[in-house]
């Protein structure tokens, strides 16, 4: 089962959509790009994962490259732009963030950019098993062109564990 929401600012989505929702069971909401950060979480009834995207640094090609001397130039007509992102985990078990969080870029025009592998600053990849109550943030890059830049979308994709996913975008 996967539902698609859309984030709003200082919004967390704790309760289910229902088929009563205008859309027939989806929830979207919007915030502008720009605005900063958003919040979304996933819970049944339990404080569960939270997820906060926060401001984007759209001209991190100097960031990467001081970071490691092996790493790639972005590829002509593409610049690197790095997003933080921060996890809680308030729920029972511990969580690895790399298993549960899928962050990718939507461009206004419909093409999606998943994540690079270069070596960044404090890599979302990189960070260990949080234990209930911890949270952590890490950096996630992408390379995107420059026609994509700036009116697109972050989608952020939550595993319950449980095979369900949940897809939450923040414009």
């Amino acid at each position: 089962m996967s539902e698609l929401h859309t984030l709003v600012a200082g919004l967390s989505w704790n309760e289910p959509a229902t088929a009563s929702s205008p859309d027939g069971g989806r929830r979207r909401r919007q915030i502008a790009t720009g605005i900063g950060a958003a919040m979304l979480s996933l819970a049944g009834g339990a404080p569960g994962v939270a997820v906060e995207v926060g401001q984007a640094d759209w001209a991190a090609d100097d960031a990467v490259a001081q970071e490691n001397m092996f790493n790639s130039a972005a590829p002509a007509g593409t610049g690197y732009v790095m997003v933080p992102v921060t996890v809680s985990n308030g729920d029972g078990d511990a969580v690895v963030p790399r298993a549960v969080v899928s962050v990718t870029y939507r461009a206004e025009d419909g093409r999606t950019f998943s994540p690079e592998r270069q070596v960044v600053p404090a890599d979302l990849d990189e960070i260990a098993e949080l234990a209930p109550g911890e949270t952590a943030t890490g950096n996630v890059l992408f390379a995107i062109p420059d026609d994509a830049r700036g009116a697109g979308a972050w989608v952020v994709e939550l595993s319950t564990g449980d095979g369900a996913e949940l897809a939450f975008t923040a414009l």
